[in-house]
């Protein structure tokens, strides 16, 4: 009986170990900045165990043998903070990866980060002609005086 919760629990261990994620963080210093990061577990470098939901970002949501950790869901994550922050385009761009290693290479943790400027465009003001016409007026009228 110990034996088979010992086992279950070195399991359940090795499961949230294994557990991909997709994580999402936004600095709005100054400037509005966002950082995405998809990451997977790997047995033998390439057959997946559990890679991060693209779908639920910052949520506890993993996909079970399904190679998620891709450039396109790093991309789809900064498009989601994108819409949240309600900007309108994403600026400098920058993607990389880490790989880190477990057990000689029985275990790879691969991760894809992206990271990129939100920018907001300034609102065009409508009264701008009623503005320039309301000058002209008000020039007209002192000229005339």
């Amino acid at each position: 009986m110990k034996r088979r919760i010992l086992t279950a629990a070195a399991l359940a261990a090795l499961a949230a170990l294994l557990n991909g994620c997709s994580t999402v963080r936004i600095s709005r210093e100054g400037v509005t900045m966002v950082e995405a990061e998809i990451s997977g577990w790997y047995l033998l470098s390439f057959i997946p165990l559990g890679s991060g939901d693209p779908e639920s970002p910052n949520g506890s949501g993993c996909k079970l043998f399904r190679d998620t950790t891709t450039v396109q869901n790093s991309l789809s994550l900064v498009d989601w903070a994108l819409k949240r922050e309600h900007a309108d385009f994403a600026d400098d761009l920058n993607t990389y990866t880490t790989d880190e290693y477990i057990f000689i290479a029985l275990f790879r943790r691969h991760s894809i980060h992206t990271s990129a400027k939100l920018v907001k465009m300034a609102p065009i003001r409508e009264t701008f002609a009623d503005d320039v016409t309301s000058a002209r007026k008000n020039q007209r009228f002192e000229t005339c005086r």
